[in-house]
């Protein structure tokens, strides 16, 4: 199969993430019109638990193989790679599993009884073992549109499946959701193993022509399952804390609202699949001009906080397709709007870690993040319930945001323009919290709205001038050109 340029896989990898956003979009109202917040809970626990446990018996062992994959272009090799990224975490998951059947259950982790949730997550584990390795092989064959197809096929199949067997069905809806999920996983990990199945062919492996050796893997990979694991511990810390000191209905009302925050995402996605290759040219060719970084920075806060003040101003009318049981998420949405905003434009500050390549404080980032949300979440829970996780979540992605700029700066100096920032930042807190813990009327909120936007603008009309201009240059450029024709 041939390979897809750079700039193919980009717009392919762009087109499935908006296509995927739409599905969900379309799909999740339709679940959770279907399912009661305890049923959604549940399962939303039930994907946070399988994603950390990954992180555990991955070892690390997929970023050894983005490592070394490109070592030996033979199919001996990849075969050797690809099988001992599998061999391994998958030992590691049955082990892990047959030792804690006979006390885990003990923990009531989902609130449901009986042994079939945990045997649910342990071979969502294996399932997602094997769907990580075989979407990478997708991605490092530079095979960018049949990735993306795959990402809409896994979000199709689960919808299609759970919301069938919901209407058709009397079993339990927690079960029907994390069935879905995980033949949905299953179906685009056996696809994209046909796909590749050149590479799958284990009996044929010659162990003895590799030169890459298990110990050089997992030396590699070790080292990347605590950033790993704090990174999901960080994500997940929120809907634990909630279901250990409230109850399942607060845990679906928060997991209902990050699903619409969720949607952010393409922006996102699109931001860092453009920036990367944009900020990694431009350091190659001047290392010392740094108001480039400075100019990006200043663009995407403007359009993340944008956006952000966009969907509080219209949350209550976006919420009311989730459905009457979901309401109350609209009071948590707006302190969670900060973990996409202050993720996206810490972006274009922390380049200069991996410009310097001192890795090793993205680790300490997120160990340090992490530590910071679970102690917020333990003392906000027990006061404000779901809405206490959100502020918890929105302090510690600001925190997230403070700490790869100090560390970046440290080893790559950029005078960002930190001042407007904060302006900026305190604003949108204060907008947060009035629309978290004040009740008021859809049509103030929309003036609100447009009053930070407006200020927003003001603080960084400098940007917003110059962009102007920029526009206008290229209007009348074409404007000019058509004439001249």
């Amino acid at each position: 199969m041939k390979k897809q340029s750079t700039l193919q896989n980009i717009i392919a990898m762009f087109a499935g993430t908006c296509l995927n956003i739409l599905i969900s979009f379309v799909t999740t109202p339709l679940i959770t019109r279907l399912v009661v917040p305890e049923d959604y809970a549940q399962w939303s626990l039930f994907t946070s638990y399988s994603t950390v446990l990954y992180a555990i018996v991955m070892i690390g062992l997929d970023q050894a193989f983005i490592r070394f994959y490109y070592r030996d272009d033979s199919i001996n090799y990849k075969r050797f790679l690809i099988f001992t990224s599998i061999k391994i975490p998958f030992f590691i998951c049955v082990v892990f599993s047959l030792c804690s059947f006979s006390w885990i259950q003990n923990l009531d982790l989902f609130g449901y009884e009986g042994l079939l949730p945990y045997i649910l997550t342990m071979i969502n584990v294996i399932i997602l073992i094997v769907n990580r390795i075989s979407q990478l092989v997708l991605r490092m064959e530079q095979r960018g549109k049949a990735y993306s197809t795959l990402i809409v096929l896994n979000k199709i199949v689960f919808a299609v499946m759970a919301i069938g067997l919901i209407t058709s069905t009397q079993i339990n809806n927690f079960i029907i959701l994390t069935i879905s999920s995980m033949v949905s996983q299953a179906v685009i990990t056996i696809a994209a193993i046909w796909m590749t199945k050149k590479y799958w062919k284990f009996y044929d492996i010659q162990k003895d022509s590799c030169e890459i050796r298990i110990k050089d893997l997992m030396l590699y990979g070790i080292p990347f399952i605590w950033a790993m694991l704090a990174g999901d511990v960080f994500n997940a810390a929120d809907k634990w804390s909630l279901n250990i000191l409230t109850n399942l209905h607060e845990v679906g009302i928060y997991s209902a609202a990050a699903t619409i925050v969720a949607l952010t995402s393409v922006v996102n996605t699109t931001f860092c699949l453009l920036w990367a290759p944009m900020a990694m040219e431009h350091y190659s060719k001047d290392p010392e001009e740094t108001s480039f970084f400075v100019r990006a920075n200043a663009y995407i806060t403007i359009a993340m906080f944008g956006i952000g003040a966009a969907i509080i101003g219209f949350k209550d009318i976006i919420i009311l397709f989730l459905g009457e049981d979901y309401r109350l998420s609209s009071t948590v949405v707006p302190f969670l709007l900060f973990n996409p905003i202050m993720t996206t434009i810490s972006e274009t500050t922390v380049y200069g870690i991996n410009f310097k390549k001192k890795t090793m404080y993205h680790t300490v980032i997120m160990l340090i993040s992490c530590g910071i949300n679970v102690v917020l979440n333990f003392a906000f829970v027990p006061i404000f319930s779901s809405k206490g996780a959100a502020l918890a979540t929105a302090i510690s992605y600001t925190a997230f945001f403070a700490l790869r700029t100090v560390f970046a700066n440290k080893v790559f100096p950029v005078k960002f323009e930190l001042n407007r920032f904060s302006i900026v930042t305190i604003l949108f807190y204060l907008y947060a919290a009035i629309n978290t813990f004040v009740e008021i009327p859809i049509l103030y909120n929309i003036v609100m709205m447009l009053v930070f936007v407006l200020l927003l603008l003001a603080i960084y009309r400098k940007y917003v001038c110059s962009l102007y201009r920029w526009i206008l240059r290229q209007v009348l450029k074409k404007f000019n050109k058509n004439t001249a024709i």
